[in-house]
């Protein structure tokens, strides 16, 4: 039934939608069982139909959606934070999924869930951004694997028994696994707003960071799935599937 349900979505013909009340049951099961409750509601809002969908629904979807919106927003809050630090210590910086994805290819910072805070730093400035992060109280370091690309530090927030961690990447996939040129995706990076150290990655790397990212999941949830969709709707033609495929 979800599948139905996102490709009605994604075509304006099949909406408003005309459900049954046994198609709508079998949809919220398949929603709670994937997580998506948040990224369904601002899909709903955004095509002005979520008045439309029976009521028990709706109230699931606002009841989950509110839990990320606070969420995502206390994540979004200290990740700004973070990308100021750095473009004051002159600390060249990416950042990866989280609230800055969602807002930019669901119009809303909330869609998508987010438990933690993902950049891509310049290796030879592992040591200024530990330096940096552990200044704003990111001062225990987890374990890691030693053969991965990224260290993780963690942070105790006030009111949360849960630590805010933050992963630090100087790569996108495993060195012994690939050539990837490292240094490209860095020189087709694009400042963001008035940052100078700020980055956010070209739209090709960023498309093959999300596909990257779906497959080292196994693409085992539909959420990756939804993510390169919403990739492909957004930039449409600007998607060049050659170099991609390159």
């Amino acid at each position: 039934m979800i599948k139905k349900f996102i490709e009605d979505l994604y075509y304006e013909s099949s909406l408003p939608l005309n459900y049954s009340n046994k198609e709508y049951k079998e949809l919220k099961a398949d929603i709670i069982h994937f997580n998506l409750e948040p990224t369904f509601l601002s899909m709903l809002k955004h095509n002005n139909i979520i008045d439309t969908i029976p009521i028990n629904l709706k109230d699931m979807l606002l009841k989950k959606y509110n839990q990320q919106f606070i969420q995502n927003l206390l994540i979004k809050n200290q990740t700004q934070m973070i990308l100021s630090a750095f473009e004051e210590n002159n600390i060249f910086v990416i950042p990866l999924k989280g609230p800055f994805f969602s807002e930019k290819y669901f119009n809303d910072f909330a869609a998508r869930s987010s438990s933690d805070i993902d950049i891509l730093i310049k290796e030879e400035q592992i040591d200024e951004t530990i330096a940096c992060i552990k200044k704003l109280g990111f001062i225990v370091e987890e374990n890691n694997d030693e053969e991965h690309f990224h260290r993780t530090f963690s942070k105790t927030l006030p009111g949360s028994t849960i630590p805010l961690l933050i992963e630090i990447h100087w790569n996108i996939v495993r060195e012994n696994t690939s050539t990837l040129s490292i240094d490209e995706l860095w020189n087709q990076s694009i400042p963001i707003e008035n940052y100078q150290f700020v980055l956010e990655l070209s739209t090709i790397h960023a498309f093959y960071f999300i596909i990257l990212h779906s497959w080292r999941h196994n693409l085992d949830s539909l959420k990756h799935f939804l993510d390169i969709i919403q990739m492909i709707k957004i930039h449409g033609n600007d998607l060049n599937y050659e170099s991609l495929l390159k």
